[in-house]
This record gives structure tokens, sequence and C-alpha cells, in this order.
């Protein structure tokens, strides 16, 4: 290929793009992730909260009837 004027540049100019496309992917599908990741965890913290809720409301109940 080096034997052909201009196929030498082209080749590198395409291997630059395509490796360009390669890690611009590669971030897209870890920038997804992440937000996946950041809405469950958040989902999770709800949970969580409305857990910690209910038992203050259940120790709250008990003290109440123990006293």
């Amino acid at each position: 290929m080096g034997d052909v004027p201009g196929v030498e540049e082209s080749v590198e100019v395409r291997l630059y793009q395509l490796e360009e496309e390669f890690w611009r992917r590669k971030q897209n599908i870890q920038s997804g992730a992440n937000q996946d990741h950041e809405s469950r965890l958040t989902a999770l913290e709800n949970k969580l909260e409305a857990v910690a809720n209910q038992i203050t409301k259940f120790e709250g109940a008990l003290l109440v009837m123990l006293h």
C-alpha cells in the first residue's frame, strides 16, 4: 500500500477516525451505564428511606404500647 501515492496517508487518517469513534462509543456506553447506575442508586435510596420511615413509625408504636 505504501507504493500507491496517497493511500498511506488516507489509511492513517481512517485509522485515526476509527479510533476516535471507538473512544466516543466507549464513553457513551460508560455514560449510559453511569446514568443507569445513578437511577438505580436513587431508587434504592428512596426505598431505604421509606423503610427507615416505617421502622421509625413502628418504634413509635411499640413505645406507645409499652407505656
